[in-house]
């Protein structure tokens, strides 16, 4: 409807200049309806919903009326003076009016004009929503949203934008992302294609991120291996980059389909560009995360590794079935934390391995729960850096400043080789 006010006069009114054949004119009092679509979409702002309106006042002419106008109608009714019930009868469940669905309002033979007001907040039964970062022509994608009873909706999204699905009903549904150039990665969990339960009350929201390349500048992944036991998942990636900036990485536990199995979800480490593998050509990362997950939920899934430029230059998404190559992990040959008075903490660690594949350790402290951040009932686990060690020899860790030795209760490493076996131990007396 593309009216802005609609004056509906519904009631009767003594005219002195009306003859008896002729309908009195209309005049105050008044009744404005007024409704105000504070949030929603298109579709709601074009929808029609129906007000009941009621005279409820004993004794005076009776009113019960159906009005039909959209929230960009002003409603007025021309009514003798009365106490009115004016009820919001149609919203839908993906609506709700914040003031609540009726106002009662009183017209006062002395006033003019009585007013009902209602505040709709609408929920899209399912928001689609993209960013773009990166060099791309592409200026839009198309989605696609698919649930397990083939019921099926597609539209068009802006490369940086969102878009709308309205009218799904309620279940579970697959959002896919279609039209992505191929200099294109997904960085978010899922990447092109995520799972989504829309509710009856709608509300469903799915977020694609988007990261776009110059293939001639971004690194590559020319190796990822991974394994999983002692609720620890340890891995070995090599990387190549031809401008020398690598910056970040992320690894992630996935459903081999692109979604995080993580509570937290996927893990993102920043500086590569700092320590050993700052402003080098090929980069060898070794790495291993506490998750805390069962065995068995980890049996089947797959491990994913992501490698970022400092420009924001993407390595395709690796993501590989949990390592099943044969081999032995590495093994230590000595291992001793120990405290040098209260001002370091010295590692003394050799390694070996059945396989003569050894690469190198990653290693983490200790400490006392609220050391570092706020007490949350557990001990804190804290890196010596993100991308591991070559080889066996740590650096001394220097006490006193961020933390004391008394904060130390152990120090774990993790020897891992080329195939990502790995060995964790951990050595909880640094005073010997």
């Amino acid at each position: 409807m593309a009216s802005t006010a609609r004056v509906l006069a519904l009631a009767w009114l003594v005219a002195a200049c009306s003859s008896a054949s002729e309908p009195p004119a209309p005049g105050p009092p008044f009744l404005a309806i007024v409704t105000k679509l504070q949030q929603g979409t298109p579709f709601d702002s074009a929808g029609t919903y129906v007000y009941r309106v009621r005279n409820l006042s004993v004794g005076t002419a009776p009113l019960d009326t159906i009005i039909r106008a959209t929230p960009r109608d002003t409603v007025i009714l021309s009514l003798p003076a009365s106490t009115y019930s004016v009820r919001l009868d149609s919203l839908p469940p993906t609506c709700d009016s914040r003031r609540g669905r009726e106002e009662l309002v009183v017209l006062d033979p002395q006033s003019n004009t009585g007013l009902a007001r209602f505040l709709l907040f609408c929920n899209a039964t399912l928001a689609i929503s993209v960013e773009t970062q990166g060099p791309t022509e592409a200026a839009e994608y198309v989605w696609s949203a698919t649930s397990e009873d083939g019921t099926s909706q597609s539209g068009v999204v802006g490369a940086t934008g969102a878009d709308f699905a309205d009218g799904l009903p309620a279940g579970t549904y697959q959002v896919a992302l279609g039209l992505v150039p191929t200099a294109c990665v997904a960085t978010n969990s899922g990447g092109l294609r995520q799972r989504v339960v829309v509710p009856d009350g709608g509300g469903a929201r799915v977020n694609f991120r988007i990261v776009c390349s110059n293939p001639a500048q971004a690194p590559v992944v020319r190796s990822f291996h991974w394994s999983y036991h002692d609720s620890t998942a340890g891995f070995v990636a090599v990387l190549t980059d031809p401008d020398r900036d690598a910056a970040s990485y992320t690894f992630d536990i996935t459903d081999c389909a692109g979604t995080s199995i993580l509570p937290g979800g996927a893990l993102f480490e920043d500086h590569l560009d700092a320590g050993r593998t700052a402003r080098q050509d090929t980069l060898t990362i070794v790495g291993a995360f506490e998750v805390n997950l069962p065995a068995d939920q980890v049996a089947g899934r797959c491990g994913f590794f992501r490698g970022d430029d400092v420009r924001g230059n993407s390595t395709a998404r690796i993501e590989l079935p949990l390592e099943t190559i044969a081999g032995a992990p590495p093994v230590a040959d000595e291992f001793n934390a120990r405290l040098n008075g209260e001002t370091l903490l010295h590692v003394a660690l050799t390694a070996s391995d059945p396989d003569s594949d050894f690469v190198g350790t990653f290693a983490a402290l200790r400490l006392r729960d609220g050391t570092l951040h706020p007490p949350d009932g557990h001990d804190e686990l804290v890196i010596y850096n993100i991308q591991g060690f070559l080889g066996t020899q740590l650096p001394d860790v220097p006490l006193g400043s961020r933390f004391s030795f008394t904060d130390v209760y152990a120090v774990i490493v993790y020897l891992i080789d080329a195939q990502g076996h790995f060995t964790r131990l951990e050595d909880g007396d640094t005073f010997q």
